[in-house]
């Protein structure tokens, strides 16, 4: 016999646009219900290529060298976004995502700092069709943080993803994640809309 599985026992969550009316009917009457954390989409123009912002002495911007910064890469995640996973269960996922077929080692940017560890880092997605490219994830280590590192990682990106033939790029961020708000506006981006979360 198969065991059935209790409605409590897992977690669906969805994003969706704000303005997507019969997509939250059809969730709202299927058992889906919204909270009050929220994503906003920022988008903005790549007319021509940005001009960029300085890196501070010593740091330099590079793409990936695939499996063999795995480590590196999962350090700079792990303080980015305040895992309470042991670092040695975290490293081996960002070494799976780097092994992938969807992981293009040129789209993922990294900051390195003088000393060679990752002081922050982006992949960039490219939709070529809609010549639109996507930043997920972005993060700058709590120890490189306040120190313009964020707004040149996303310059290099931006320059990236125009090169690709992309005439427009965007990011979500946390609503309440105002550093990662007054970053994404600091390099051109404008709030779209609210994704909520259901």
């Amino acid at each position: 016999a198969v065991e059935q599985m209790s409605a409590y026992e897992f977690t669906q969550t969805v994003w969706v646009a704000e303005d997507d009316e019969a997509r939250i009917d059809w969730l709202t009457q299927n058992g889906f219900f919204p909270k009050e954390d929220h994503l906003i989409l920022f988008e903005r123009l790549l007319p021509e290529p940005p001009a960029g912002s300085p890196l501070p002495e010593g740091f330099s911007a590079r793409t990936s060298r695939g499996s063999q910064d795995a480590q590196l890469r999962a350090a700079a995640s792990h303080a980015s976004f305040g895992s309470t996973m042991p670092f040695n269960e975290y490293w081996p996922r960002t070494l799976r995502f780097m092994q992938s077929p969807v992981y293009v080692p040129e789209h993922d940017v990294l900051i390195t700092a003088p000393d060679g560890c990752v002081a922050a880092f982006c992949c960039i997605w490219t939709d070529d069709l809609n010549k639109m490219g996507y930043f997920e994830p972005v993060g700058v280590h709590p120890d490189f943080q306040r120190k313009g590192i964020g707004k040149s990682l996303l310059f290099e990106g931006l320059r990236r993803l125009k090169l690709e033939g992309m005439t427009e790029a965007s990011v979500c961020a946390n609503s309440d994640n105002p550093a990662a708000i007054r970053l994404y506006e600091s390099v051109g981006f404008q709030k779209v809309k609210r994704l909520l979360t259901f």
